[in-house]
């Protein structure tokens, strides 16, 4: 083909009377006889060429435009592998352009964005706003000026590709060209502190918070995190304060430096003792500041003391009383000095030391050949003697004071035995203890009274008793119980006869029954049952009467 730029040559020239043409581009569409789209020919449309330049190799040359309809509709007959411009530059063996040069397809020159900000990039001359316009063709060998400009919050980094550095770029179009941009976005530091007498962790979503160990991270900016308050056990999250606020999960937009502070509480519980019960002590912790005195104070007793906190309190049983703990988690020591410990603390806790007066046993017993009556000022013991013996109680407290009285019935004395203090008389004997400080034991012994019984003879025989004691000619005098009764036989010896008693006895009969109640005698009587004759002495005289 034949084509100049001020189109002032005719595009033929021809010899002879024929032409004969393929895979040819005729500009004119009149004087020849060329026919479009015959033997692969194109007529009657421009070339679309560059000016004539360097564009490689020895020569200068017209390169074809992107929209030269002689692109791949050439031939290649000869395969030739190299166009005009020689070493370097290829020549196409299928789809081979029309023209001494292959197209040129490094005028393209593309730019992408790489990073998370946002911006745009610009080129000079005009053609590439990336933005929306990223790629774009250039005429080949065209110096083109890049140039980037960050978004809100963003920081170009710089170019890669067939650029480099952060400044504006300059790109030869002696090839395609590809050249990135990165963006990023500004970071900003969000720190987490931790406060209070509590422990607990804070963590953000998404990650990158794990405080704990992790209390800082650089986000991008406008990044919206979560941020998650977790108490350990014992604490409580009592709330934030910084960029963010109440006690609910937190959630901060990271658009500039913020700084969040958790607040954890160590919990706090209430350790109440009371006291209880009969008998009285005292009451003390190690720890906070319970103490107190039973029964002067009886309950309520507080102390606030730090979750895992140790406490033992120690109770005290006064002289007479013992103690017991419930509501503990240990116990230990005595029963007069009970301890009541927690070793961690983990909730409120209410113990109560119960004070037991101690308790005594009284009992009265009774003995002896009398009788009479038992009976006690307090505790109910009460008994007549002999008809109950032994055994009869009643329990007191410690420190009770308690008076038995032991009544003698007639004919009987009484005394005690096992009392601290004794009183009154033989017949109405008092047993005392105005302290008790433990158990008691005590005897009332009834003793019957005593009379001598006398027997008086006269004449020749005996008297003899039932029950024994009385023998009478040889033993005429004995001693009998209160109230005996007592059998007497009076028996007359062989030459006499019994005429009867006298004194605390009469009648004639052998026998007299006889109560002995008080010193009593008695008299038998017998008389010779022979009458008497009389015995004159003879008076001798030389041998004569």
């Amino acid at each position: 083909y034949n084509y100049n730029a001020a189109n002032s040559a005719p595009d033929i020239y021809s010899e002879g009377s024929t032409i004969n043409a393929d895979h040819s581009l005729v500009a004119t569409a009149a004087g020849h006889t060329v026919a479009d789209d015959v033997n692969n020919n194109i007529v009657g449309q421009e070339a679309m060429l560059f000016p004539l330049g360097n564009y490689g190799g020895s020569t200068q040359t017209h390169v074809l435009r992107d929209t030269s309809p002689c692109i791949s509709t050439g031939s290649n007959a000869l395969a030739l592998t190299l166009d005009q411009r020689g070493s370097g530059f290829l020549r196409e063996l299928d789809t081979v352009d029309m023209g001494a040069v292959e197209y040129m397809t490094n005028t393209l020159l593309s730019v992408s964005k790489e990073g998370n900000g946002s911006g745009s990039v610009t080129s000079s001359p005009a053609g590439i706003d990336c933005g929306s316009e990223c790629s774009t063709s250039f005429d080949p060998n065209m110096s083109v000026t890049l140039t980037a400009t960050p978004g809100l919050e963003t920081v170009f980094n710089g170019w890669s590709g067939a650029c480099s550095g952060s400044g504006d770029c300059i790109v030869s179009m002696d090839q395609a060209r590809s050249v990135t941009a990165t963006f990023t976005l500004n970071t900003y530091l969000l720190s987490v502190t931790k406060d209070g007498t509590g422990s607990g962790s804070v963590a953000s979503s998404p990650v990158g918070i794990d405080c704990g160990s992790d209390c800082s991270q650089v986000y991008d900016y406008n990044t919206l995190l979560t941020l998650s308050a977790t108490p350990e056990s014992g604490s409580t999250f009592a709330g934030w304060s910084g960029a963010c606020t109440g006690t609910e999960d937190c959630d901060v937009t990271v658009d500039q430096i913020r700084s969040v502070t958790a607040t954890f509480t160590l919990n706090q519980y209430t350790v109440t003792a009371n006291a209880a019960g009969t008998g009285s002590g005292t009451v003390a912790s190690d720890a906070g500041s319970i103490s107190f005195t039973y029964p002067a104070q009886n309950s309520g007793i507080s102390s606030t003391l730090d979750h895992g906190s140790t406490i033992t309190l120690t109770a005290t049983a006064g002289t007479g009383s013992t103690v017991t703990w419930s509501g503990c988690a240990a116990t230990g020591g005595t029963e007069t000095a009970a301890t009541c410990s927690f070793s961690s603390l983990d909730s409120a806790k209410t113990v109560t030391a119960t004070f037991t007066l101690n308790q005594y046993t009284v009992t009265a017993n009774a003995a002896g050949n009398g009788s009479g009556t038992v009976a006690s000022d307090t505790g109910g013991i009460s008994f007549t003697y002999p008809a109950e013996s032994s055994g009869i109680s009643s329990l007191l407290d410690h420190g009770s004071a308690i008076t038995l009285t032991a009544t003698a019935k007639t004919g009987s004395t009484v005394a005690w035995s096992g009392c601290t203090t004794t009183g009154g008389t033989t017949t109405a004997a008092t047993c005392s203890f105005t302290s008790l400080d433990s158990a008691k034991t005590v005897t009332a012994t009834f003793t019957l009274d005593t009379y001598s019984l006398s027997i008086l003879l006269e004449g020749n025989g005996t008297v003899t008793s039932d029950p024994t004691g009385i023998d009478c000619g040889l033993d005429c005098d004995e001693t009998y119980d209160y109230n005996t009764e007592v059998t007497l036989t009076a028996t007359a010896d062989a030459k006499s006869t019994f005429k009867g008693w006298s004194g605390a006895c009469s009648g004639t009969e052998d026998t007299c029954v006889i109560t002995v109640d008080q010193a009593l005698s008695v008299g038998a009587r017998f008389e010779s049952s022979f009458p008497w004759t009389m015995f004159l002495p003879a008076i001798m005289n030389n041998g004569k009467k």
